[in-house]
């Protein structure tokens, strides 16, 4: 860890196993970052991958920070959804902003995390998403029957 260089204002953890303590380290954040590399082949390595996280993120009524490029897919969701504060473009200086006004606008932090609960609700809801998985699979499963 020490290899980091860390300054007194961040925290690393060990790898957290126990969800309960996972979701209220999530919860005491006071920003939870999305981090997307910009060069070109990170981009078309991960451009249509979604992290696991981002539900758990959703979920945790913490304003997210996504910085990263739009042709990534938690960006573009991100930017389409409204969960989160999205930086597209490689810039320091719109970084510190973001973070700034993350850390002391209110009715930003609470509109975000507003939107982000909504969202998790429409999109990740374990019930919907079984159901919706299994009706794709039999619709596949017909389509595949008729060529057959």
């Amino acid at each position: 860890i020490s290899k980091f260089g860390t300054d007194e204002s961040v925290e690393l953890h060990a790898n957290i196993e126990d969800d309960q303590e996972y979701f209220e380290l999530l919860r005491s954040a006071d920003i939870l970052i999305i981090p997307v590399n910009f060069d070109s082949e990170t981009v078309r390595y991960i451009k249509y991958s979604m992290p696991t996280k981002v539900p758990a993120y959703l979920l945790s009524g913490t304003p997210i920070l996504v910085y990263g490029p739009n042709e990534v897919a938690q960006v573009k969701y991100a930017n389409s959804a409204g969960w989160g504060y999205v930086i597209s473009n490689r810039n320091q200086a719109k970084l510190m902003d973001a973070i700034c006004q993350l850390a002391t606008d209110n009715n930003l932090r609470k509109s975000l995390s507003s939107q982000a609960h909504k969202t998790v609700v429409k999109n990740h809801d374990c019930q919907k998403v079984r159901t919706l998985f299994q009706q794709t699979l039999r619709e596949a499963e017909g389509l595949f029957q008729q060529v057959t």
